[in-house]
């Protein structure tokens, strides 16, 4: 196949990493890939990992762009593209004007929130809570793919435990929005320490509600416990010096941490929030605590503190899912086949 990748969004986060798996596999498996970014993105994009396959870029202002849409038209012409796969609304909206029906466009749908990404032609769709809400929004009648997120270059075998430091280091990271929870994180921590438990924790990453979480710190009296170093260069970072994460968020649409934590054999702490409810089973691959609710996040912590047996029973269960479920070699047929599908049945129409 001759595959269109294209998202209009910043080149960072777990969205933009789902692009680079996608253009990764897809090129690994045979096909012709054509990665497709905004032209702001170029530098950011050029100074981060290889992207496999082509890469071009494209000026978009909006979902309605006139001058983007000739563009798409062309670019659909010159890759002689036989399907597009598109990672926001924006793109959805930009390649539906362009393939004029010719071309099916298929949303990978990353979002709980899919409103604006109905018009599509066919659906990926990486939780089933996320096709749900798009049947909902009116995309019932149209073909859907189940194909959750994966991890490339996964470790070959568990790696070793190790003993909990002294005292034990908790962590959690990810983007300071409301729904990633991280406020409940820091009262449950609050919990611990009243109940004089010994830890010392991390909270990493940035957003909007970093002075709201240094005054939950200051309040708490927690300042000497929890250290906010900001982005971390990478994941490893995070779990080399962590004993157990913690994802607290109040929703999710997958969790692509999860999969890190499983990778490198770090027992977990997450709410049933709808992608890791769909990725942790309570007790197998992780402890599951009810959304918004601090108290049963810090009972969990606790229990893997002082219940090592369990801690390493989440750990082996947590990597052996991680490689029946989520590497490149499975995710990536279930990929391939979705989208041989959806071409077997577009309805031949005149060329562009």
């Amino acid at each position: 196949m001759r595959i269109l990748n294209i998202v209009l969004g910043d080149a960072v986060g777990g969205r933009w990493k789902v692009v680079l798996d996608y253009a990764r596999v897809l090129t690994e498996r045979g096909h012709t890939t054509t990665t497709v970014i905004h032209k702001r993105e170029r530098r950011r994009a050029e100074s981060g990992p290889a992207i496999a396959g082509d890469l071009t870029y494209i000026n978009n202002h909006g979902h309605f762009d006139p001058i983007a849409t000739i563009k798409a038209m062309s670019l659909l012409q010159r890759t002689k593209a036989d399907v597009v796969i598109a990672h926001c609304s924006r793109s959805i909206a930009l390649m539906k004007r362009a393939a004029r029906g010719r071309v099916p466009v298929v949303c990978v749908m990353h979002s709980l929130n899919p409103k604006r990404c109905v018009d599509a032609d066919a659906f990926i769709n990486i939780t089933r809570c996320i096709e749900e809400r798009l049947k909902a929004e009116g995309a019932e009648g149209k073909p859907h793919f189940l194909v959750p997120n994966m991890l490339p270059d996964s470790q070959e075998v568990l790696p070793p435990e190790r003993p909990y430091q002294q005292p034990v280091h908790l962590g959690a990271i990810g983007r300071f929005v409301q729904y990633k929870g991280f406020d409940l994180f820091l009262a449950a921590l609050g919990l611990l320490k009243d109940k004089r438990v010994p830890f010392t924790a991390t909270l990493a990453g940035d957003g909007a509600e970093r002075e709201l979480l240094e005054n939950q710190i200051k309040q708490l009296g927690l300042r000497d416990r929890v250290s906010m170093p900001g982005w971390l260069p990478n994941s490893a970072t995070l779990f080399e010096r962590i004993d157990i994460l913690c994802v607290p968020s109040r929703h999710e649409p997958f969790g692509l941490i999860i999969l890190e934590a499983f990778n490198y054999g770090i027992p977990l702490v997450v709410t049933s929030a709808e992608g890791p409810s769909e990725i942790c089973r309570d007790g197998e691959e992780a402890l599951v605590c009810p959304v918004d609710d601090p108290k049963a996040l810090a009972v969990a912590m606790e229990r893997l503190i002082a219940d090592s047996a369990q801690a390493s029973h989440l750990r082996r269960q947590g990597f052996q899912t991680l490689k029946q479920r989520y590497v490149p070699e499975v995710v990536g047929e279930r990929l391939e086949l979705a989208l041989e599908t959806v071409v077997a049945n577009q309805p031949q129409r005149p060329g562009m």
